[in-house]
């Protein structure tokens, strides 16, 4: 799986175009009703009220803050059913045929460029890691719970540094890179205030008054996985928009 920075280079050129889902519906979801999900079964990719950004994200196995595009990019929602004849069943193996969909129904184009951008880099902390392995075979944290903006915790039988960098960058909002060298997957159980602000710095606690006594994001990974945040501007791969519809083309 591609995730993050590294992600784009899966994403133009690297990579085959993926095959296009055999039959697929796309409609706009004007209701906002019914919660935001995206869910494999066998042969069958359901999308139900996530934005376009969410489903470009998801397509190209990017984070949310690497697309630059029209402000409604975040704002217009829709509902895709795609289906394959091919034997495969997951998110991952599914969410690549949106490319092919993305171009064909919104005429989607784009670019890559490098910018500067505020960061964190996710290191190891002064004492090492906290961290336990994960044993074979463990499931990995669902596509909706790992790409949530908000929330106070995180948990996961199977969980590489690269995945939980990618998860902590939705939560803060901001890019986070893995800059660990752990490799491998670990059982991974983080818990912080649950309103923690999205300006709060490391080793500052949140703004306003907390609704519980529990420790910002940044105390919370140094004593639960022995793990830190250090706050610069790092050069950030993201995709530009250069076209895309707002409606997409008849099924």
């Amino acid at each position: 799986m591609c995730l993050g920075a590294l992600g784009l280079f899966c994403a133009f050129g690297q990579a085959p175009q993926p095959a296009a889902f055999e039959v697929a519906t796309v409609k706009p979801n004007r209701t906002g009703k019914g919660g935001q999900t995206m869910a494999a079964t066998p042969g069958m990719l359901t999308i139900h009220n996530l934005s376009l950004r969410t489903i470009i994200g998801a397509a190209y196995g990017i984070a949310e803050y690497q697309i630059s595009g029209p402000p409604w990019l975040g704002e217009l929602r829709f509902d895709i059913v795609g289906k394959t004849d091919a034997s495969i069943t997951t998110e991952d193996q599914m969410r690549p045929k949106l490319q092919p969909l993305l171009s064909e129904r919104f005429h989607l184009a784009m670019h890559r460029d490098t910018r500067q951008l505020p960061a964190y880099i996710l290191m190891v902390g002064p004492r090492g890691p906290r961290l336990e392995a994960a044993t074979e075979g463990s499931a990995g944290i669902p596509f909706k719970k790992a790409n949530k903006p908000g929330g106070s915790r995180i948990r996961s039988a199977h969980l590489t540094m690269p995945e939980l960098a990618e998860i902590l960058s939705r939560r803060l909002r901001r890019p986070v890179l893995d800059k660990t060298e752990l490799t491998g997957a670990y059982r991974v159980t983080l818990e912080w205030a649950a309103d923690e602000s999205n300006e709060t710095k490391p080793g500052k606690g949140a703004k306003g008054k907390p609704e519980t006594d529990g420790p910002t994001i940044f105390t919370a990974l140094h004593d639960q996985l022995g793990l830190s945040l250090q706050a610069r501007k790092a050069p950030i791969e993201m995709v530009v928009i250069d076209h895309l519809d707002k409606t997409p083309t008849e099924n």
